[in-house]
């Protein structure tokens, strides 16, 4: 158990080599004990931290034994995680049609428990996929689902993100830009490396679509930097 939020704690503050590692051994260990609960969280995890590295096919197998899992034992929060990471992984491919199923799975889960939380966080991938996917108006629609129904300042935080990426998009590029202008020194102050480097990296566009472009560079410079010291 300790392994498991440990390996998730070294990915998450920029040491996604490491928590894999750390994260191997617990899905291990946890198996070997037959404690399925853990088994799918370190799944869960790893998932989580392979797409960090952007290494796709390792998150594909790793949800393959996931699911596995999930036939003994169903954890929705894990299920809705995955789920939403994979749909973006389908998105980085091209594959929007697989990618939009992904996000909508989540989603449905996450409505089926009445979860505001993982209804939030669904909603917030699934408007991820349709900005990069070009669809704005569905991007919109459901970023906004994100923040109203985001129950805390972290999941509200990333649903304002996801939404101002949509909006720099859209017709206002300069009101995305000040939005997340806004959230990610949260995320640093936070030490929430990769989400300061994935909102930034949103800045980053919303800058170049603003016609700030020194901004954008400085940005996406140093959101580059902050990603080759964490080995992604």
């Amino acid at each position: 158990i300790f392994l498991t939020r440990l390996g998730f704690c070294e990915s998450w503050i920029g040491y996604p080599d490491h928590g894999i590692q750390t994260l191997t051994d617990a899905a291990k260990l946890c198996e070997a004990s037959e404690n399925a609960e853990e088994v799918g969280l370190a799944y869960m995890f790893l998932v989580v931290s392979y797409f960090f590295k952007s290494n796709l096919d390792q998150v594909f197998q790793t949800k393959k034994r996931f699911l596995r899992v999930m036939q003994q034992r169903f954890e929705p929060a894990s299920y809705v995680r995955v789920f939403a990471y994979t749909s973006l992984c389908y998105a980085y491919l091209g594959d929007w049609p697989r990618a939009i199923e992904e996000g909508h799975e989540a989603l449905r889960v996450a409505e089926k428990y009445s979860d505001d939380r993982l209804i939030s966080f669904a909603s917030s991938f699934i408007s991820t996929v349709y900005t990069g996917k070009g669809d704005l108006d569905k991007s919109l629609e459901y970023g906004k689902i994100a923040v109203k129904k985001a129950p805390t300042l972290a999941n509200e935080l990333w649903a304002k993100a996801t939404l101002a990426w949509a909006i720099c998009k859209s017709d206002e590029p300069q009101k995305g830009v000040e939005i997340l202008a806004e959230v990610v020194p949260i995320f640093r102050i936070g030490g929430q490396v990769m989400m300061e480097i994935y909102g930034g990296t949103m800045l980053g566009d919303g800058y170049l679509l603003a016609g700030n472009y020194e901004k954008s560079k400085q940005t996406l410079e140093s959101c580059l930097e902050l990603a080759e010291g964490c080995g992604m």
